[in-house]
C-alpha cells in the first residue's frame, strides 16, 4: 500500500495500480513516445500471511520459489533524518552534507510527511565558485523541496517500491506507520544493498 502526502497532510493512499491512474508514471510519458518500449508490468497487493496467500503473492509479482519476499522495514534506513518546512537553506545544506545524505523527508513537529527535499534542490539555491560556498538565497526549504511525497508502509515488498522509484524517477520514499508517522526511507542505496546483502533477491524480475 502506498500514499502520497502534500503540505496538507495525506491526500492519497491506495494500491499502487489505483494511484498509477491519478499519477502518470514519468517513463510511461517516455513508453508512449517510443511504440517499442516494453510495457510496464503490474501485479495486485496481497498481504495476507496464509500460505496460499503467500504463494499468491509470489505469483503476482513472479518470485521464484525459494526466493525471499524482502519488506521495506527489514532494508530501510532508520532512524532518518528530517527537516521541518522553515528551516533555512543554510542549515538543510549542512546537514545534508554532515550525514552524507542526499535527501530527506520534511515533516510536521510530529513527523507527518509534507515534503521531500533533495540535494539537487539545495543546488538551485547555492552557488560554489572555487570551493567557495554562498547562497543565492537565505530563506527556508519550503520554497525548495518537492510538496508531493510519495509514502510506503513498513511491509511493503520492495520490488513493489522499486517499481515507484523507476517509474516516478524518484530518489526515495519515506516509511510512515499507521500513524502516518514516518518511521524509516528507502533510497536507491538502500536497494543497491538489499541486492548486495540478499544474493537470492531480484528487483528486476
Amino acid at each position: 500500500m502506498f500514499a502520497i502526502y502534500d503540505t496538507q497532510g495525506l491526500r492519497y493512499r491506495d494500491t499502487l495500480e489505483n494511484l498509477r491512474a491519478l499519477r502518470t508514471p514519468r517513463s510511461q510519458h517516455t513508453a508512449d513516445r517510443n511504440p517499442n518500449a516494453p510495457k510496464q508490468k503490474t501485479s495486485k497487493d496481497d498481504d495476507g500471511l496464509n500460505e496460499k496467500a503467500i504463494n499468491a503473492y509470489r505469483s503476482v509479482l513472479k518470485v521464484k520459489a525459494g526466493e525471499p519476499i524482502v519488506h521495506a522495514h527489514q532494508i530501510m534506513t532508520s532512524p532518518v533524518q528530517t527537516l521541518c518546512p522553515n528551516t533555512t537553506i543554510e542549515e538543510a545544506w549542512h546537514t545534508l552534507r554532515s550525514n552524507d545524505v542526499r535527501q530527506v523527508p520534511v515533516t510536521t513537529a510530529d513527523l507527518q510527511p509534507v515534503g521531500m527535499l533533495s540535494m539537487e534542490d539545495l543546488l538551485k539555491a547555492v552557488v560554489i565558485e572555487r570551493e567557495k560556498l554562498t547562497y543565492a538565497h537565505r530563506g527556508s526549504i519550503n520554497k525548495l523541496m518537492s510538496t508531493e511525497v510519495w509514502a510506503a508502509e513498513p511491509i511493503t515488498d520492495v520490488r513493489r517500491i522499486a517499481q515507484v522509484l523507476g517509474e516516478y524517477r524518484l530518489n526515495a520514499v519515506p516509511i510512515v506507520d499507521a500513524r502516518g508517522v514516518v518511521s524509516g526511507i528507502v533510497s536507491r542505496t538502500d536497494m543497491l544493498r538489499a541486492l548486495a546483502t540478499n544474493p537470492p533477491l531480484s528487483l528486476w524480475t
